[in-house]
């Protein structure tokens, strides 16, 4: 959350709550699309917030080791899940005690344990009123793949992925769960298994290169660069109701989060759209495909999924640049224009900015002086200094206005001091306006600044704490 030191935008308690799904702000005025989180303390977490957002109840449930090394032998499960069993985590070797009281609270009767889950847990599992559970592993991943298609009925096509690749997997596993595919897995040297073949449906597609998954008689194949390139041309190759969107962490420390979701995502035939911290390949085609009333969901927390890979999915908006203008350190040069987003409790809008002029010294005094007799010339050791800003209202929530003066900018100085913003009249234009979705103001913001000062900076749209905003150099 941001807080001003302004008349003109109002300051208020923040409220923090600790939720397993969180609903951030409404639409963007220019539609009607809104964000939303799914998430937990931990992965495990985050597996009970997405059931229990998908389920009253299960017949059925899935349930996949939760550590990452393991993680890989249970990337068939998608299809398994369908659109009615959640998939669920545990640790390896002890049943997870929340897992176990959501398999109850959802009334299982039947588990499949996928990948390398330990006997005890399975025993566990077993000892549990009502409950049956069946084992699905093999030697390897691939012979775990095939036992999971082998539960397939009729499958209507299949999606071959390399030995390796758990991330491709994911890009596919919405649909695959949707559509009854299955999700088979090449050996390491390219090969399809002689165990997987009877499993492989009408329609085959290859995920992934060549380096990856060897050519297979009348299949079609869809790779790109990297894993966020072949997450994209998945989402454009298959039909998505677009409706609800998954956006999910495609590192491999946060793959997870895609396979727990991909029987959610079934459900409504939604896709799930990879990301990494800083950049997400398909978001303007995803957002030119959202429905009017569209959700876009992240799964996990902020730190996983940020706000602004959910902003340039569900709203358009243009990327941040996350290094020249983002510190106090790198201060973006005169004539660059920053793109700002501001969400928290009071405010929801994109901006960008521009530093356009500053003038310091006997110049700027000689026209503050000239803007209105009665303003003081500046105090010992100082000089004035003025900057003029553009600030262009992009996007900003429930067609709601923006109060901007000067004020709300703030000069720094090279050691990292904030001055004080002036008492003053500003010469014309000042900086001072109320603005509407596209509108724009530009004017003066005056300032003192001390005279051996060479190199202070300007910053808009700092946290409470002083992190964040973005920066510009208020010096040639």
């Amino acid at each position: 959350m941001r807080f001003f030191t302004s008349s003109k935008i109002s300051v208020g308690l923040l409220i923090i709550g600790l939720v397993l799904a969180l609903v951030p702000l409404n639409a963007f005025a220019n539609n009607e699309v809104t964000t939303t989180r799914l998430f937990g303390t931990d992965r495990v977490g985050t597996a009970i917030a997405v059931s229990s957002t998908g389920w009253m109840t299960a017949d059925t449930a899935i349930l996949a080791p939760s550590a990452d090394a393991n993680l890989v032998d249970a990337l068939a499960a998608a299809p398994l899940a369908g659109k009615v069993s959640p998939i669920l985590l545990t640790e390896k070797n002890a049943l997870n005690a929340t897992t176990k009281a959501e398999l109850q609270r959802l009334g299982v009767t039947k588990i499949f344990v996928v990948g390398a889950i330990s006997q005890t847990v399975v025993d566990q599992l077993n000892s549990m009123s009502g409950i049956t559970a069946i084992v699905l592993k093999g030697e390897d991943r691939t012979s775990t793949a095939a036992a999971i298609a082998s539960r397939l009925i009729n499958p209507a096509g299949s999606f071959v992925v390399g030995y390796g690749a758990l991330a491709d997997a994911l890009s596919v596993a919405s649909y695959a769960a949707a559509n009854n595919y299955s999700i088979l897995v090449a050996n390491s040297d390219g090969s399809l298994p002689a165990s997987e073949v009877p499993y492989m449906g009408a329609s085959i597609n290859i995920i992934g290169g060549p380096t990856l998954v060897a050519d297979i008689a009348g299949s079609t194949r869809y790779y790109g660069a990297d894993r966020f390139a072949t997450n994209k041309a998945v989402l454009n190759a298959f039909v998505y109701n677009y409706d609800k969107v998954y956006v999910a962490n495609g590192t491999n420390a946060h793959l997870v989060d895609s396979l727990i979701a991909s029987s959610l995502a079934a459900k409504s035939g939604a896709p799930i759209v990879l990301c990494d911290a800083i950049n997400v390949a398909s978001a303007t085609d995803i957002y030119a495909k959202l429905t009017s009333k569209a959700i876009v969901t992240a799964l996990g927390g902020s730190t996983v999924v940020s706000e602004d890979i959910l902003a340039r999915i569900a709203y358009n908006v243009t990327p941040v640049d996350d290094s020249l203008g983002n510190s106090r350190l790198n201060p973006a040069p005169l004539n660059t224009t920053k793109t700002i987003s501001v969400k928290d409790y009071f405010n929801d809008y994109t901006a960008q900015i521009t530093v356009k002029e500053i003038i310091r010294g006997s110049k700027a005094w000689a026209m503050i002086e000239e803007a209105n007799m009665f303003n003081s010339p500046p105090q010992d050791g100082y000089e004035y200094i003025l900057a003029k800003i553009n600030f262009n209202l992009v996007d900003i929530a429930n067609d709601k206005a923006l109060s901007l003066s000067g004020i709300n900018f703030k000069l720094i100085s090279s050691d990292g001091k904030e001055y004080e913003y002036l008492s003053v009249v500003e010469p014309d234009p000042k900086l001072d306006a109320n603005l509407y979705k596209g509108a724009s103001s530009e004017g003066w913001a005056p300032y003192q600044v001390r005279t051996g000062d060479v190199s202070p900076a300007l910053v808009y749209g700092r946290n409470y704490d002083g992190t964040g905003g973005v920066w510009f150099k208020a010096y040639k």
